[in-house]
């Protein structure tokens, strides 16, 4: 491991390493379990990005027929 400097208690290296097996063993559960709930997540800041970007090019382009 590379955090023996930082987990010099055998405890902590007991629980990290358990951890790290959880982790890993819930890895699959976890990723399927987030792609569906943070996919609505994605979807909502997606549109909020695009929805800024059409506001900011429509803005932009009325100011510059606004000058001409």
């Amino acid at each position: 491991m590379t955090n023996n400097v930082l987990f010099c208690h055998p405890e902590a290296k007991d629980f990290m390493s358990l951890f790290y097996h959880a982790l890993a063993w819930q890895r699959d559960y976890v990723e399927y379990l987030s792609l569906i709930c943070l996919f609505p997540v994605r979807l909502y800041v997606m549109s909020q990005v695009l929805r800024t970007v059409y506001y900011a090019a429509s803005c932009i382009k009325g100011l510059r027929s606004s000058t001409r």
